[in-house]
């Protein structure tokens, strides 16, 4: 095997040697490190939502499904797993896409594409892990799209004919009712 000569090896040496001098005597003085510190704290102890979500109290998560956009409200959302390992449920329902693992409790996990009857056998990398009616559940789903607030207004006033639709935004959104989407599919399912 050939040794490398494009490595500029005393240079590399010394860039070192500056890192660890650097590590060792800092060249900020304590007041500037305060200062520093002091700012990166008011930084992360900001707030993340809106003022105008603030307000309202609502959010929602936006998830594709396919060619669908659809949301449910945040407050429902308690955790996201991307590439999920999802073992297949031999004589499942067709809505049940299989059960996964989560923190070493086994979670039914059901596929929006089926239960929304969209037929895009999209790639569904995303699973939803929500709260119904006091049980955790996974949701499959193509990928998260957004998180966003529903200021006053931004619903259409139209309600939707499909129990399982709870409201439509004005972008074509459809806010899910996860109650009645999931007990028309927990029944078929015997309780998954």
């Amino acid at each position: 095997m050939s040794e490398r000569t494009d490595i500029d090896w005393q240079s590399a040496r010394a860039a070192i040697a500056r890192g660890v001098k650097r590590l060792e005597h800092p060249e900020l003085s304590d007041v500037e490190r305060q200062r520093i510190l002091r700012e990166r704290a008011q930084n992360l102890a900001r707030p993340l939502a809106t003022p105008e979500a603030n307000a309202s109290g609502d959010q929602i998560m936006v998830f594709v499904v396919g060619e669908e956009r659809v949301a449910l409200p945040l407050a429902a959302i308690r955790e996201l797993v991307t590439h999920p390992v999802i073992a297949p449920v031999p004589g499942a329902a067709e809505a049940v896409a299989g059960v996964m693992q989560i923190r070493g409790e086994i979670r039914p996990v059901f596929d929006l594409d089926v239960m929304l009857r969209t037929g895009s056998g999209g790639a569904r990398n995303v699973v939803a892990l929500a709260r119904y009616r006091n049980r955790e559940i996974g949701l499959r789903v193509d990928s998260v799209e957004d998180i966003r607030a529903l200021p006053a207004g931004s619903l259409s006033h139209e309600r939707p004919d499909d129990p399982r639709i709870q409201a439509v935004t004005r972008d074509f959104v459809q806010i899910l009712n996860l109650d009645a989407l999931l007990d028309e599919h927990w029944n078929e399912t015997g309780g998954a």
